[in-house]
């Protein structure tokens, strides 16, 4: 299943009010936490694996997942930070993942734990095949100076999660995310130094992508009709729903068009949550021109006895680059 968002997909069975996390095959339990083993097309599940297998295909934003009958399965998006930041280097997937000061370092820089932030995945591909992909799964790019468009290089995700599975610990990642567009410049610097530690001669692109976590709906209360709802009698035997539907306008003294559903209104909620991510940009002005009009009278046919009009013109190559 194609996943549009980069945020990670946790797979639960469902079994009455009780859940159950069926964790992907690159993943381990330590405890309370989840260790991720290095992204491999080895863990994608084939059908002699157990039902519920699963493994998240970043590189194609792919979730493959083994289902058998009779029972009830639940996607869940993870409420976690993506970060990506691009790498022309010769270094290995190895490599990267070997070096577990990267994560750390950023970590510091962020103020959050050096375990709410991993490298989940390492992606070998063009300038413009990471801008596409960027655009289509709905990132937020900043850019910290001028940066190059058609190298091929390495692309390096890392998912920040917040530090308890608590409200407010899910609200402090918009904090995180802030941060993050406010220090763009230090963490490709944090990221230069440390690849350079490898490799003197790799460069860290200076355009730092974030996707927001995902605003989750609020749980609904338990379900009620909209007659018990307004307390107005139930539609009876025979009553069309376009009568039902006409009283229960009349009762809201609103048209039903115009209510919005929760689906709706968490829509409406992500792109708040996602404007957040973008930088205010405050260019300078391309055109500036000053007009000064006459204070006395003017002579017809005759040369200006004051300046009267100054027209200043200034082209000013205000695009950002590229």
């Amino acid at each position: 299943m194609y996943s549009k968002r980069p945020n990670r997909l946790d797979l639960f069975t469902i079994d009455g009010q009780n859940s159950e996390h069926i964790l992907a095959k690159n993943a381990e339990k330590n405890g309370d936490k989840i260790n991720w083993l290095k992204p491999s097309p080895q863990y994608i599940p084939t059908l002699s694996d157990t039902t519920g297998a699963n493994y998240h295909e970043r590189d194609a934003q792919k979730i493959h997942m083994i289902f058998t009958g009779g029972v009830i399965y639940e996607l869940r998006t993870k409420e976690t930070l993506i970060l990506e930041l691009g790498v022309i280097t010769e270094l290995t997937e190895d490599e990267f993942y070997d070096n577990g000061n990267l994560a750390k370092n950023l970590a510091a820089l962020l103020g959050i734990k050096e375990d709410q932030i991993r490298m989940m995945n390492v992606i070998r591909e063009t300038g413009d095949n990471r801008r596409k992909r960027r655009a289509a799964l709905g990132y937020k790019m900043h850019h910290s100076g001028r940066h190059r468009r058609d190298t091929t290089g390495q692309t390096l995700q890392f998912e920040i999660e917040p530090a308890t599975n608590t409200v407010a610990a899910r609200e402090a990642l918009d904090t995180v995310g802030q941060t993050i567009v406010a220090q763009s410049a230090s963490i490709v610097q944090t990221a230069a130094a440390e690849v350079k530690k490898v490799d003197p001669n790799a460069e860290v692109e200076t355009e730092v992508a974030v996707a927001a976590p995902p605003v989750q709906p609020p749980t609904p209360p338990k379900a009620v009709t909209i007659a018990e709802k307004l307390q107005m009698a139930e539609i009876q035997p025979g009553e069309s729903v376009e009568s039902f539907l006409k009283k229960v306008e009349e009762k809201l003294d609103v048209p039903l068009a115009s209510l919005k559903t929760a689906e709706q209104v968490a829509a409406e909620q992500q792109q708040v949550a996602d404007k957040q991510m973008e930088p205010v940009v405050r260019e300078e002005p391309a055109v500036m021109e000053i007009i000064e009009q006459p204070t006395t009278k003017q002579i017809l046919n005759a040369k200006y006895s004051e300046v009267t009009l100054l027209n200043f013109l200034s082209i000013i190559n205000c695009q950002p680059e590229g």
